[in-house]
Formats: structure tokens, C-alpha cells, sequence
């Protein structure tokens, strides 16, 4: 079905891109999509280089640029998204600089520990800030 989707698309001139899947707060996959890995891969093979939305670099987003589990705080990722997306269309100004998201990234796994400690902290600033 994968297949005949994006036959048919190209059929009708039209380029399906994939986007894969968002990693969370804690590193992982949605409880919600345990085969989004998989499906992923699979739809990105079909996708192709160009067709292919690759935010699996999300995985490695320190977990203090998170304002929930699943929303980011921190606009250079949105921006880093829409620059990736922008560039994949083909419609980035030639020169143009990407951000570079390396401050936002992780130097190495959390623990658990230093996980809930981020977000303690992070709901401190929230709270403090009177933001809900």
C-alpha cells in the first residue's frame, strides 16, 4: 500500500516527503508509536534522499529545551526543522547559514535522575515566570 501511495503520487507530479517521527523529553519514541522506528525506515527508503524529513537528530535534544514531554521551549529546534524542511523543498537562499543546534544537544545519555532534575527545574522557571 506504502508503495502504491507514492507511485501515485509521483504519477500525479507531486513529491511525497516523509517526516519521521519526534523524539520525546526522555530520548525515545511516543508510547503510542512502538513501530514508528520501523515505519520510519520503511517509509524513508521509499521517500528517497529528497524525500526524506529526517528529524531522528531530535533523539540527542537536551532534555532542559523541552517545555513538556512532547513541545519544545526552545524555537532554534523549530527553526533547525524548518530550515531542514526548507532545504529538502529546495528553498533555502543560496549562502543561507543553517543554525547550528550542537548547544542544543545532549553530550550524553541522562539518567533518570538528572532527567526529573531537568524538569524540575524547568517548571521552577515556568512557575516562577507565572507561565502555565
Amino acid at each position: 500500500k506504502r508503495l502504491a501511495l507514492f507511485e501515485m503520487l509521483h504519477s500525479k507530479g507531486v513529491t511525497p516527503i516523509w517526516k519521521t517521527t519526534t523524539y520525546t523529553r526522555n530520548h525515545n519514541y511516543p508510547p503510542s508509536s512502538n513501530c514508528a522506528e520501523g515505519t520510519d525506515y520503511e517509509m524513508c527508503v521509499l521517500a528517497g534522499t529528497n524525500g526524506c524529513f529526517d528529524v531522528s537528530w531530535t533523539s540527542s535534544i537536551h532534555a532542559r529545551h523541552y517545555y513538556d514531554d512532547f513541545h519544545f521551549s526552545e524555537s532554534d529546534v523549530y527553526r533547525a526543522m524548518n530550515e531542514q524542511l526548507l532545504g529538502i523543498l529546495g528553498y533555502l537562499p543560496n549562502g543561507y547559514t543553517l543554525i547550528d543546534v550542537e548547544s542544543l544537544l545532549v553530550d550524553e545519555e541522562l539518567t533518570e535522575e538528572q532527567l526529573l532534575e531537568e524538569e524540575r527545574l524547568v517548571e521552577t522557571f515556568f512557575e516562577e515566570k507565572g507561565i502555565n
